[in-house]
């Protein structure tokens, strides 16, 4: 959330409380109460977005960065002696394609990690039953596969949450731009209380507080909010 959007919203929350606390001088006015009423329901679906769109990935991330360096350490496990039975058998070519190490696996970028794994299963499950002899156990084979599984299921998962926060950004900036639309109009009805403590309470309320500069307050403009 923009810190303009957590400025805005504060401000929101706390004209609604003023207004409801001196609900019995202006409940006789049928325009303000709809007005209030639509102020109530905006800002509950503000106040909820805001929430949803603290949505982080950093958890997912290190979780990622973990799992990845748990599958690199078990490829590598197996690629070494998989690398013997390649030298023993006179098969270089098998050898170089198995020949790999921890720096060179994690110098590759996701989508490319997860492709050079695949490849090195892809020649090591064939070989599971031969490498036995060189010290590998075949559920050594099943676990790199399953933590490949599960690796290519959280390389894309980052992505999908960062795609998910822009959405609901998006969201509560579209409810905020009706928040300032309702918030004009209420200005218009209060003014019929000018001058009362009830108004002076709610021009007070309106003022908007820089929340990234406590020191700093600016009034909220009185001018229509622009229409699409």
């Amino acid at each position: 959330m923009k810190q303009y959007e957590e400025n805005y919203l504060t401000m929101s929350n706390t004209t609604l409380q003023t207004v409801n606390k001196r609900k019995e001088e202006w409940n006789h006015v049928p325009r303000i109460v709809t007005a209030v009423s639509k102020l109530e329901s905006d800002i509950e679906k503000a106040n909820a977005a805001a929430r949803e769109s603290l949505v982080v990935t950093t958890g997912v991330t290190q979780d990622k960065a973990d799992l990845i360096q748990q599958t690199v350490a078990a490829a590598v496990k197996l690629c070494k002696p998989a690398c013997v039975y390649a030298i023993d058998r006179g098969d270089m070519a098998l050898h170089d394609s198995l020949s790999v190490s921890r720096a060179s696996l994690m110098h590759l970028r996701d989508m490319a990690l997860l492709q050079r794994l695949n490849q090195l299963f892809g020649i090591i499950e064939p070989l599971r039953t031969h490498l036995v002899d060189y010290g590998v156990k075949e559920e050594q084979v099943t676990e790199l596969q399953q933590l490949i599984t599960r690796l290519s299921g959280m390389i894309t998962q980052p992505r999908e949450l960062t795609a998910e926060r822009k959405s609901k950004k998006q969201h509560l900036s579209e409810i905020i731009s009706e928040l300032r639309k309702n918030l004009y109009l209420l200005d218009g009805l209060m003014k019929i209380f000018d001058p009362s403590e009830l108004y002076t309470e709610y021009r007070n309320a309106r003022i908007i507080v820089n929340l990234g500069k406590r020191s700093k307050k600016t009034g909220e403009p009185e001018t229509p909010p622009a229409t699409p």
